[in-house]
């Protein structure tokens, strides 16, 4: 090859390097932008997870003392579904609803030992594992006067709950008409 044919080749090449410099600098702007949009996009997913990881985790821990709570049943019915992806978490709820089932006669020992395992798998999957130790789980404050409260609406839902049964086993307590022993049962008045 002459030194005019490689100046030629070379002049092709520059031009194709040129082209695809070009395409970078038009290009690589977008391609870095819809990468990082993935990316936050990603990174907010996983932290909205977390969240709601650490808002369920947080109202147990708050109701560990009162598991009956309208906000601790909430809870634990989203853990199926927060803690999706976290099989020892959802292995240990099991365990817990299981202990919790009165056919099964789980003493209560027991049941707060599975709860408080619970609360140990939810704290490692949300990265807290080494920050807690087991005492700090058992550690609850329950004042004299709250405890006196939830006895006193214990018991007066009991009393309600015997009134109704009462109320619904009494002869009157069934209003609607016994159409088989009045006769009119077949009867069809027009």
């Amino acid at each position: 090859m002459r030194n005019a044919d490689w100046a030629l080749v070379a002049a092709f090449l520059s031009a194709i390097a040129t082209g695809f410099a070009a395409w970078a600098a038009i290009l690589g702007p977008r391609i870095a932008a819809k990468i990082a949009n993935n990316l936050k996009a990603e990174y907010d997913a996983t932290e909205e997870k977390r969240k709601l990881k650490l808002q369920v985790f947080a109202t147990i821990m708050s109701y560990r003392g009162a598991t009956y709570s309208t906000e601790a049943v909430k809870s634990f019915n989203l853990i199926d579904i927060v803690f999706a992806d976290a099989r020892p978490v959802r292995d240990n709820w099991a365990k817990y609803l299981d202990s919790l089932d009165e056919r099964n006669a789980v003493p209560s020992h027991e049941k707060n030992s599975r709860l408080l395992d619970l609360l140990r798998t939810m704290a490692e999957d949300l990265g807290l594992g080494e920050k807690f130790r087991m005492d700090d789980f058992q550690r609850l404050y329950y004042p004299k006067a709250q405890e006196q409260e939830d006895q006193i609406r214990a018991m007066q839902h009991e009393a309600l709950l015997r009134t109704l049964e009462t109320t619904q086993s009494s002869p009157g307590a069934n209003t609607t008409p016994d159409f088989a022993q009045s006769g009119d049962a077949g009867s069809d008045r027009r």
